[in-house]
């Protein structure tokens, strides 16, 4: 039986509904804007900027988890897409680990089952159990060209990684600057909320993300607050 390697989740719920996807293992992990250094010791720390507050928490759990089933020489698939950057950083990253040992590696990737299919998250039992049938089989060669991709991203100095045309691409905090911009003028009042929802969609990014991108705009003062909801900041109404 292949064990299964998701991002925890909705992805974990659904597929352990499943009767044929039996063997998962989920991690918790948030790479597009986490100090990839840290990652040596199997802990993520989330910057506070964007989160709030620092958080720090270990994976080792699951990296246990995966070295068990290396020792018992189960295969392993990996499931994520061209589009979810989170789950696709996790597959690079775990194709870097993995390269010197033996293992027999296939990834499914959610998009070639649909096209709006943009993460596993959004599938359903059925439509994961499909999905399954689309793996690839990596090669060797594969391996550590994917590893290879991993250490370029691990070693660039800038803020987040995000996925461009089915690669990673690693950029500052104001590459989105002048689209989230346009956006509002197109509409001339949006509330953060809603501009946080249509940016979501265009960036397959999460809310967090997107929101601290508005907020550091608004700071930049390149966002105006029009209403102010001190109470639900986020449903604010900005313009520009």
């Amino acid at each position: 039986m292949k064990t299964n390697i998701i991002l925890d989740g909705s992805t974990y719920i659904t597929m352990s509904k499943s009767k044929i996807l039996k063997d998962i293992i989920a991690f918790d992990t948030i790479l597009s804007v986490t100090d990839l250094s840290l990652l040596d010791n199997y802990e993520i720390i989330l910057p506070k900027e964007i989160f709030n507050q620092e958080k720090k928490y270990s994976f080792k759990n699951s990296m246990n988890k995966l070295n068990r089933k290396l020792s018992l020489n189960n295969p392993l698939r990996i499931w994520t897409s061209h589009y979810d950057i989170e789950s696709y950083l996790l597959f690079l990253y775990l194709c870097n680990y993995l390269k010197d040992k033996k293992c027999n590696i296939s990834v499914v990737y959610s998009d070639e089952y649909n096209i709006d299919c943009y993460s596993p998250s959004c599938m359903n039992v059925e439509e994961l159990e499909t999905l399954k049938k689309l793996e690839h089989l990596l090669t060797e060669d594969e391996i550590n060209n994917y590893a290879q991709k991993w250490l370029q991203i691990k070693n660039n100095p800038n803020d987040m990684r995000i996925l461009a045309n089915s690669n990673v691409k690693c950029i500052s905090f104001d590459y989105f600057d002048e689209d989230i911009i346009k956006k509002i003028k197109e509409v001339g009042t949006i509330k953060i909320s809603r501009l946080t929802v249509l940016l979501m969609v265009d960036y397959h990014l999460s809310d967090t993300i997107i929101f601290y991108l508005i907020k550091r705009l608004i700071n930049l003062k390149k966002i105006k607050i029009l209403k102010e909801n001190k109470e639900h900041f986020f449903i604010s109404t900005i313009t520009c």
